[in-house]
């Protein structure tokens, strides 16, 4: 979930691309299984979580959820 400012308003929105919320959120909050798991700034978050400032958001979610990138399906696939 993201939270965007512009001229008085807030917007919010789920993004699942976690650049994008990099990019225009001024406040981040990572839901894990349906519990808020960590809260706050994007660079807040990234420091706290992922090492440093310039962790990037894909790794800080993998370091507050524990888990590791989904490994791609090897599996051929039938047409």
């Amino acid at each position: 979930m993201t939270s965007c400012r512009r001229a008085h308003s807030r917007k919010r929105s789920a993004a699942r691309h976690l650049d994008e919320a990099d990019a225009l959120a001024d406040r981040t909050v990572v839901v894990d299984r349906g519990v808020v798991a960590a809260e706050g700034t994007p660079d807040a978050c990234k420091r706290r979580y992922g090492g440093s400032a310039g962790a990037t958001l894909q790794d800080t979610f993998l370091a507050i959820t524990g888990r590791g990138p989904v490994p791609a399906d090897s599996a051929p696939v039938a047409v």
